[in-house]
């Protein structure tokens, strides 16, 4: 059977559509918000918040670019704009004079934090909305239920903070 003749393939794809439309959505929302109020990006952020979990010392390039799914040449422009705000350093690695460690500053590190809430928060909102166009409930559905036991109610901003 063809992947086209699978029984369920048009509702796979409608979903993927739904996501995909939901997501550039999300994202521009998402973007917009950070910008507007600590100035900086999206994908920027998920830069920082990744440096924030990583080891003290710092986070190679390449792990980098492997967290955010982005490639190397993209993820070096972005610690460049980040390293310009301040918001983290670039580290030469001892061993390896080739490899560059990336290591969030206090000020990126205190970011990072307030902007996760604003993250958190303005998702929720773009996910209420997006919970009721025809073309994106399913997905958000799925993303808000998924793993969730039927019987308990979704966690409160509150519970998950």
């Amino acid at each position: 059977m063809t992947p086209a003749n699978r029984p369920d393939s048009r509702k796979e794809t409608s979903l993927w559509q739904s996501l995909t439309t939901l997501t550039t959505r999300v994202n521009q929302a998402l973007d917009t918000r950070l910008a507007r109020t600590h100035d900086v990006l999206l994908t920027e952020l998920f830069a920082l918040l990744a440096l924030c979990e990583g080891h003290p010392t710092g986070t190679r390039m390449q792990d980098l670019a492997d967290r955010l799914g982005l490639e190397q040449s993209s993820v070096s422009r972005l610690t460049t704009r980040l390293q310009r705000k301040g918001l983290i350093e670039r580290v030469k690695d001892d061993h390896d004079r080739r490899g560059v460690y990336c290591v969030a500053t206090p000020a990126g590190q205190e970011l990072a934090t307030t902007a996760r809430l604003t993250l958190a928060e303005a998702l929720g909102e773009l996910l209420d909305v997006a919970a009721f166009d025809e073309h994106t409930a399913a997905v958000v559905a799925r993303l808000r239920y998924s793993g969730r036991p039927a019987d308990r109610p979704m966690a409160t901003s509150e519970e998950t903070s």
